[in-house]
């Protein structure tokens, strides 16, 4: 847990995203990113701590099987808050400049 807020305290100081890793990782071995994208009215803090959480649990469905010796990185992908009702205006734009064909395509 110490880890973890370092890793958060880090991230807001030096304006990094954290980096962390699970399995081998080491150079030239394959491996997955998993980018943690935060939802609306999250702070840097809140999205580093999910980022970890999402870490853990990833790392223990992969435990025991073929996946656990792959190297897995994860990063956060941050979308900077403005507010709960920013957020969700700059949501709801987003979402009316979306061309839904796109999506119902066979």
């Amino acid at each position: 847990m110490i880890t973890k807020w370092v890793s958060c305290f880090a991230a807001i100081l030096f304006g990094a995203s954290t980096h962390l890793q699970g399995g081998n990782c080491n150079a030239g071995s394959p491996g997955t990113t998993v980018f943690y994208v935060n939802g609306v009215n999250t702070t840097l803090v809140d999205a580093e701590l999910d980022l970890g959480k999402l870490q853990d649990r990833v790392v223990a469905a992969v435990n025991g099987t073929p996946k656990s010796t792959e190297c897995l990185v994860f990063k956060s992908a941050y979308n900077e808050t403005g507010g709960l009702e920013q957020d969700l205006w700059q949501s709801t734009r987003q979402r009316l400049n979306q061309d839904l064909s796109l999506f119902l395509r066979n």
